[in-house]
């Protein structure tokens, strides 16, 4: 019998230090500014009633790749929002990526979201492909982002 790859959620009781040095192998190649997760923050994670993220073996028993579904429920309907989809550089071109998608999209759907959204640079141009692919629509609108590390630090304090 041939095995397949498999997708688990991310759970506390399995963050180890194995597993955070191979989730920040896979993270540092989808940002150059990526900063390492300690094990603390790779368990809190882990914990997040409304963050949900899948780890992808491979049939070898190999992290191979992984991706965050997000869940909001707001006023205009319940929404899901994909991040941090990153497939080994080694293991790219074999499926993962679309299996992980499809994967977060039947979870998005059981958890009940409305609409599924992500962003993505363009210069990813294999992933835009891929998205466009699985049926996601490019929005015409703006992004915005404002850092907030420095002030929410200086609150704590």
């Amino acid at each position: 019998m041939r095995r397949r790859c498999h997708i688990v959620p991310l759970k506390a009781d399995d963050c180890s230090t194995p597993l955070l040095d191979s989730v920040n192998t896979l993270l540092a190649q989808l940002s150059s500014n990526f900063v390492p997760l300690t094990l603390a923050q790779l368990t809190a994670l882990a914990h997040e009633p409304r963050t949900h993220i899948y780890l992808l073996y491979t049939p070898q028993g190999t992290l191979a790749g992984t991706a965050t579904l997000c869940l909001c429920h707001q006023f205009t309907g319940n929404k899901a929002w994909v991040e941090d989809v990153v497939v080994d550089a080694a293991q790219r071109g074999k499926g993962y990526a679309r299996m992980l998608l499809d994967h977060l999209m039947f979870q998005a759907r059981r958890h009940g979201a409305a609409t599924a959204n992500l962003t993505s640079r363009p210069q990813r141009e294999a992933a835009n492909r891929l998205y466009q692919s699985l049926g996601f629509e490019l929005r015409e609108t703006n992004v915005y982002k404002m850092g907030l590390a420095d002030e929410a630090a200086a609150l704590k304090s």
